[in-house]
């Protein structure tokens, strides 16, 4: 089987629906790679229908043909296109041809070009993404091919896409048992006199582990590892398979697998453990886009999330609420991390207008197999969700039926746990709780959203029920870990959320009772389009929660310190919305009346810490929940926070904007459609960041790259994520810089009144 890449070059306008057909979409078309969102590229409006839930985005259909030659040596062949992800109702056209539709945006599939191929000719495959119909989502979707593509050419006779499964039957110190199965699709050739054969190798040394080779492709192989290098969170070792199927003599086709070998198991009274080890899952939840580059998905835009993650002590991440990408799936892998693979946000009824419960009959069973064969063999994919919050929950709508064939189709295909995350629910009434008791029956974990109350309880109540707590809130982490870690059934802690994202504008805001005296919602009117609930931003920057995080989880000794923003509001009347935190900067420059008090938090692992205002003692204070505030009259200088254990944090004036400094997180990156992301920073002279600057930064690239994404995590921007200009946010922001080719790629930055900044990043 070849594998061709098939993300270069396509030709890409904006449509309507019904579209030109004729002219596959009219005029104005540009020449864009993937992945492509060109719903980040659209300018906001607060008359968007997506409205809060969307950040504004407009939405609308987007119409992308490629050309391509089709050789004479493909007549005997089958060719088809694998898309990652296409958001949403997307429709593919072979030289003009329906072949293909596929509705939920979050699916990999498979089109199949054999029946309006030409060959030894040109063809035009024309895909339409149709995301006109808005609400469709809770969050940013994104839209258009915003996952990479791929032509796969394979013999008539081929091992099926996703058809091998590897599958650890036991393992220790010194042998693992495999499970290999495979199947061939078989479209002419007689196959009585077929074979199949296996070569595990060791990812890293390439050292051939073992190999085998059956005599008919029916049979299931079991192939034994001496001495396996086990896949864990601190030690990601992976194995590849190939498999080789025969005809006779004949090799027909060949697939190569990568997988990990690990065990593990959960039940209510050990909890969960991997490798014989027990281990609570310190999770978060994460949505599909990637900040500032929109839903665009890209390799190193993936790999980096899991890398923050990583470096801020999270061993688990819920992929909420949807498949991810396979590119996040191989950074899990690689890395280190567990995974909650999760199928959907709804089933048969509507959190939106236009969501998935217009297609969940017709649809799922195809959308639940293409997951948990496309994701089946990563080993950290470790628990299928079947569903989040859902609207039936409480046994309406079939929803006991829809759980039990949901569950039975993944377990068809796989034997990993199988949940789902239910909401909180109106216990003064019986019939709720009956009902949900019946929906997660056949169920071998139940998440509970926002329910660390319950925990020790139900633990009574139900006790061989395993929880998950799919989602808790960082300003009751305290009490949501500590419930986490007292009760065995409760199995992990997934936080919302991990990552910032786009959408559900301001849930995670702090706000003034004078401000908004009575609040009728949790989301904030336009320009509003971050969530702004993340322990990282939409930039990869760490916020305030994610340093006490560190705390809480021993990533840390050392304490931090934060000073509340001042406001024109009174200190006293702060409030945080359900996900939020206070809104704190780690500066200590504002522009404020000498004397004027701001509150400033310390977290710290130790017992109290006192705070010093160029150097004179303004109080010291108990440590509570590894966390305090004080009342600091403002003034120039150096704040600093000294703890019991000895241990100093500090922050100090700077003086004013003098440069920009650039910091690429990799300053050597691939040749063809790597990321380099470079922290833009204001700095005084002394090279300090200034924490209080909001100067806009104009860039430039030059080489063999482009500028893909400007942004800073400042919430209620209006200003676009795309373009060559951006104001910084807190003194700072992001900047990404893809590669086009081979070569060099120099950054300029400038800004009025500001030495300008250059950067040098090499791609090969």
């Amino acid at each position: 089987m070849e594998k061709i890449c098939f993300n270069k070059s396509w030709q890409f306008s904006n449509g309507s629906v019904p579209f030109d057909f004729w002219g596959y979409g009219g005029k104005g078309a540009k020449s864009v790679d993937l992945p492509h969102d060109f719903m980040i590229e659209q300018a906001r409006r607060p008359d968007s229908l997506t409205r809060r839930d969307g950040g504004y985005f407009p939405g609308g259909a987007g119409i992308y043909t490629k050309k391509f030659f089709a050789p004479d040596e493909w007549k005997d062949k089958t060719v088809s296109v694998e898309f990652e992800g296409v958001y949403m109702n997307a429709e593919i056209r072979l030289n003009g041809n329906v072949i293909k539709r596929q509705n939920y945006g979050y699916t990999t599939f498979f089109a199949n070009l054999d029946k309006f191929i030409k060959y030894n000719a040109d063809n035009e495959l024309c895909v339409t993404a149709d995301n006109c119909a808005v609400p469709n989502s809770r969050w940013y979707s994104g839209a258009g091919i915003y996952r990479y593509a791929w032509l796969y050419v394979s013999p008539k006779t081929h091992i099926n896409f996703n058809g091998v499964y590897v599958k650890t039957e036991s393992v220790n110190d010194s042998l693992a048992l495999l499970r290999i199965q495979t199947e061939i699709c078989n479209k002419c050739e007689k196959t009585q006199d077929d074979a199949i054969e296996h070569i595990v190798k060791e990812r890293e040394s390439g050292q051939i582990a073992a190999a085998l080779k059956l005599k008919s492709s029916g049979e299931p192989a079991s192939l034994e590892i001496k001495n396996p290098k086990i896949w864990d969170i601190d030690s990601p070792n992976l194995y590849t398979l190939t498999t080789n199927y025969y005809i006779g003599d004949r090799q027909i086709d060949t697939a190569v697998t990568t997988f990990g070998i690990r065990s593990f198991s959960i039940d209510s009274k050990a909890g969960f453990v991997l490798n014989g080890r027990p281990l609570k899952l310190k999770g978060g939840c994460a949505h599909h886009d990637n900040g500032i580059l929109g839903a665009a998905s890209y390799a190193r835009s993936e790999e980096r999330k899991i890398e923050l993650l990583k470096k801020s002590g999270f061993n688990a991440v819920r992929t909420a609420h949807n498949p991810p990408a396979p590119a996040f799936l191989d950074a899990c892998d690689r890395l280190g991390m567990i995974v909650m693979d999760e199928a959907f946000d709804q089933w048969r009824c509507a959190k939106t207008q236009f969501d998935y419960h217009i297609n969940f009959d017709s649809d799922w069973e195809h959308d639940v197999r293409s997951m948990v064969l496309r994701d089946r063999n990563h080993p950290s994919v470790i628990f299928w969700s079947i569903g989040n919050e859902i609207v039936e929950q409480k046994g309406d709508s079939g929803a006991p039926e829809t759980s039990k064939m949901l569950a039975e189709t993944i377990r068809k295909y796989d034997d990993r746990p199988v949940g789902m995350a239910i909401m909180p629910y109106d216990r003064s009434l019986a019939s709720n709780v009956e009902g949900i008791d019946s929906v997660v029956a056949p169920l071998d974990f139940v998440g509970y959203n926002y329910m660390h109350g319950d925990y020790e309880n139900h633990g009574e109540k139900y006790p061989d029920r395993v929880i998950i707590g799919t989602e808790t809130v960082p300003k009751e982490i305290w009490q949501s870990w500590e419930a986490t870690q007292k009760n065995p059934h409760v199995i992990g802690d997934f936080v919302w959320t991990s990552i910032d994202y786009l959408g559900e504008a301001g849930i995670g805001q702090a706000y003034y009772s004078e401000e908004r005296p009575e609040v009728e919602s949790h989301l904030y009117d336009y320009p509003w389009n971050q969530a702004y609930c993340g322990d990282i931003d939409v930039c990869g920057f760490k916020r305030a929660q994610s340093y006490y995080r560190d705390i809480l989880w021993g990533v840390s000794d050392k304490p931090k310190m934060f000073a509340r923003r001042p406001s024109k509001y009174s200190r006293e009347s702060e409030k945080t919305t359900w996900w939020g935190w206070n809104d704190c900067i780690e500066g200590w420059d504002f522009d404020i009346a000498e004397g004027s008090l701001v509150t400033v938090d310390v977290y710290s692992p130790a017992a109290s810490a006192e705070l010093f205002l160029n150097g004179e003692s303004i109080g010291s204070c108990e440590l509570k929940e590894h966390k305090a505030s004080f009342a600091a009259p403002y003034k120039k200088g150096e704040l600093k926070a000294v703890d019991s254990n000895g241990n100093e944090a500090v922050l100090s004036s700077s003086k004013a904007p003098a440069k920009i400094k650039l910091t690429a997180d990799r300053d050597k990156i691939g040749a063809e459609g790597d990321l380099s992301y470079v922290t833009v920073e204001i700095a005084d002279a002394d090279g300090k960041m200034v924490t209080s600057a909001e100067n806009a930064v104009h860039f430039a690239v030059e080489g063999d790259g482009i500028l893909l994404a400007v942004g800073s995590s400042n919430p209620k921007s209006d200003e676009m994520y795309v373009g060559n200009t951006r104001k910084a946010y807190d003194g700072k922001l992001m900047a990404v810089v893809k590669s086009t080719g081979k070569g060099g790629i120099k950054l300029t930055a400038i800004s009025d009144g500001l030495e300008k900044a250059e950067i040098l990043i090499t791609a090969n």
